[in-house]
């Protein structure tokens, strides 16, 4: 996955990632609430990060893609997490950012 991401973004570096992974170790679970920080989990596996192009990270990501964030740079729908909403989004700024589909399509042609 690394090595097809550094092809389709023209990386100058398309080795893959710069570490193995070690199959021996468990990722331990938590049962707190959902997180955006990757550091519970970076330490053993490497880590790929699609999200917002200001984003700052604890530790960083191995591959990080930026993207467009929904309702500014793309349209988008909102979904709560209930079920009870759910709400269009339109684009409202220019963006030249790919849209997490643009991106997860052109993962999947590499992997077929």
């Amino acid at each position: 996955l690394a090595k097809a991401l550094q092809k389709e973004l023209d990386s100058p570096i398309q080795d893959g990632l710069s570490m193995k992974i070690d199959s021996s170790l468990e990722v331990k679970s938590s049962m707190g609430g959902g997180s955006d920080d990757i550091a519970d989990i970076s330490w053993s596996l490497p880590t790929i990060v699609l999200g917002n192009a200001n984003s700052v990270f604890e530790i960083e990501p191995e591959v990080f893609i930026p993207i467009a964030t929904p309702g500014l740079d793309c349209g988008g729908t909102l979904f709560r997490v209930d079920g009870s909403v759910i709400l269009p989004l339109k684009k409202t700024r220019e963006s030249e950012l790919p849209t997490l589909a643009e991106i997860a399509k052109k993962i999947e042609a590499q992997l077929l």
